[in-house]
């Protein structure tokens, strides 16, 4: 009876890891960029990778171990411009861990953003409005503005579907709002800034944490999956990179 129990305890614990591997192999699909922000502005999967400039330096977060520090002031990271970082006609995820310094906000606030100076533009910001913004092909209807800044960590996902020329915007794995009139993602040739957006005054004051980029929209459960489950885990000597390297593995 007991080694009945025993196997079937171990059998258990294969099958959820098993579970674990196939969903965690269907995140990996699609990944252009990963920067993990832990000691460097390195992409973990690819070879976008980025500097630290003015205002910008890692600290220890208690709650996500080693993260991005951004000063508001002119620190950011700048990532060179890629033609994979440029989606045209394509669907594409842009996720991020984000937390303000002082809330509410009340200016432009460029927290992740691609070619800001060189149009059409996409990113996550927040408004003077001290909501969250997302935007694909430059702004004007190509816009989503939902939400609210708030004190913590929170999860930003912005996802552009190209053929239905929708965009949207979830918080901490839920969905704040759908635009269902954004045109195709063209997107410009400028570079991505992480803490600001180029030729403009919006920096960011506040900490920014495992960034990545998709060339494919995550559908709900991905976006879901991406916050919950362990690929962004923390232990009491900073994140776990055992999930990401994972992922890194399946490309």
């Amino acid at each position: 009876m007991q080694l009945r129990r025993l196997w079937r305890s171990a059998l258990a614990c294969c099958l959820g890891l098993w579970t674990a591997q196939i969903a965690l192999g269907d995140l990996s699909e699609g990944i252009v960029a990963y920067w993990p922000l832990d000691s460097d502005a390195n992409d973990a999967v690819g070879s976008h990778d980025g500097q630290l400039v003015g205002g910008a330096q890692f600290v220890k977060d208690n709650e996500r171990g080693n993260v991005l520090a951004v000063d508001g002031v002119d620190g950011r990271v700048e990532i060179p411009h890629h033609e994979t970082l440029a989606f045209g006609d394509q669907d594409y995820s842009l996720a991020t861990w984000v937390k303000f310094d002082t809330t509410p906000n009340t200016g432009w606030v460029g927290i992740v953003t691609k070619s800001r100076d060189a149009s059409p533009w996409f990113g996550l910001w927040a408004t003077p409005a001290n909501q969250w913004h997302f935007v694909t092909s430059g702004d004007g209807g190509n816009r989503v503005d939902a939400g609210v800044v708030t004190d913590g960590w929170h999860h930003m996902t912005g996802v552009h579907v190209s053929a239905a020329s929708t965009s949207a915007l979830y918080e901490d794995g839920v969905l704040l709002k759908e635009n269902a009139n954004a045109v195709s993602g063209q997107t410009g040739v400028g570079d991505i800034w992480i803490g600001g957006a180029k030729s403009v005054t919006e920096f960011f004051k506040g900490w920014v944490d495992d960034t990545v980029i998709y060339d494919r929209a995550l559908d709900p459960a991905e976006v879901t999956s991406l916050m919950t489950e362990d690929l962004l885990a923390v232990d009491p000597n900073g994140k776990v990179a055992t999930t990401w390297g994972a992922l890194r593995r399946f490309r």
